[in-house]
């Protein structure tokens, strides 16, 4: 590796740990001046672990529905912490992409997961649209859950994959993608069961 490819990886950490940086102090009040690692207008995109589909609320396009996106990470998720020394970083002329593995650590006391949980089910009791078996159904799942993650302590910390694309510009490496996501080891979260997949253009039935 010569000079001149160790110092584009330098660079590129160097924006990696300002993303870093960013997570770890939650300044609201400097995510104008954060919001600068992006690319302008709307070719930057976000993907949050909720998101399941383009428009979603944390699947965003642009600079504005990004900056709503880690507005609300910082307000209200646990904390982030990337591993950037060890991040995966590969360069082909202006374009770099990488991946490294971080985490998300929250405390949450029992008795607070389990009010969480009620104010769902709540929700779900409510959801009319819903057939009454399908709200049983999900209610049963996500209390079953609650207890058995409870059980563990009050300390929740979950692994996640993080990773990005960055373009250069002017000198300047900017973000063009970022995604965070879960591993998934069992049945994934959300499942399509024909009916949701109805408004998604180019979708075909098996059947």
């Amino acid at each position: 590796m010569n000079l001149q490819d160790e110092a584009t990886l330098q660079d590129i950490r160097a924006v990696l740990n300002e993303f870093q940086l960013g997570y770890t102090e939650r300044d609201l009040d400097a995510l104008d001046d954060f919001v600068e690692l992006f690319a302008p207008g709307v070719e930057v995109e976000v993907i949050g672990t909720g998101g399941v589909v383009p428009g979603d609320e944390e699947w965003c396009a642009g600079r504005e529905m990004v900056q709503e996106l880690i507005a609300n990470d910082w307000e209200y998720w646990g904390d982030v912490v990337i591993d950037v020394d060890d991040a995966r970083i590969r360069v082909v002329g202006d374009v770099a992409w990488v991946s490294a593995p971080g985490t998300v650590t929250d405390f949450i006391k029992p008795a607070e997961n389990c009010e969480d949980f009620f104010d769902y089910a709540i929700g779900i009791m409510q959801a009319t649209s819903m057939p009454v078996e399908e709200r049983m159904y999900e209610i049963m799942r996500q209390g079953m859950l609650t207890l058995a993650e409870a059980r563990k302590g009050e300390s929740y910390i979950w692994p996640f994959r993080f990773t990005a694309v960055l373009v250069r510009e002017k000198r300047l490496w900017r973000f063009y993608q970022v995604q965070f996501s879960f591993p998934t080891t069992h049945f994934p979260h959300v499942r399509f069961t024909g009916v949701e997949t109805e408004d998604f253009e180019g979708f075909e039935d098996e059947e």
